[in-house]
């Protein structure tokens, strides 16, 4: 029987654990604090940037420092410093439950049509893992939830894996 995260309930027919047991399989609500992308697209991109990020500990402060510099560039008219902290928390997030050897992860920032400002962390976990009991953490996706709107979404493509999604308001 699989361990449920502090204040998060699982139905049993919506929420099973993987195979091999690391992760939990999608879909289901809430996922630490993150709900599925609803079928509604968001407003179109008018500029955007990605990045391959490794699923090192390094990767989180070169994740901070290329969405600073993008944002600034790309000249997004909402608060830098949060979008950065919401980029740190979700790829420090992969770096932690989502490290497969030889995968990395990717990070987009993308600016919509309406001036809010898309976070997506895609990493090669398809699911959840859960977390230990007693163990530090959990706060991050609590955070992100505060400062803008968070969903995720399974990826289809050959890779696999999820996209952990904020999206800040301007």
């Amino acid at each position: 029987m699989m361990s449920e995260p502090a204040g998060v309930e699982l139905s049993p027919t919506r929420a099973e654990l993987s195979a091999d047991g690391t992760h939990v399989v999608p879909p289901w609500e809430p996922a630490f604090g993150c709900t599925p992308a609803s079928a509604t697209l968001p407003p179109p991109v008018t500029r955007e940037w990605s990045a391959e990020c490794a699923l090192t500990p390094r990767a989180v402060r070169l994740a901070r420092t290329r969405a600073r510099t993008c944002l600034t560039v790309l000249g997004w008219a909402g608060d830098v410093d949060d979008a950065v902290l919401v980029v740190s928390e979700l790829v420090t997030n992969a770096v932690r439950h989502a490290r497969v050897p030889g995968r990395v992860a990717w990070l987009r920032l993308a600016l919509l049509e309406d001036g809010a400002l898309l976070v997506d962390v895609s990493d090669p976990v398809e699911g959840f893992r859960p977390s230990g009991d007693g163990c530090d953490g959990g706060r991050g996706l609590q955070l992100v939830r505060s400062l803008g709107e968070l969903s995720w979404f399974l990826r289809s493509d050959p890779d696999r894996g999820k996209t952990v999604r904020a999206r800040l308001c301007p």
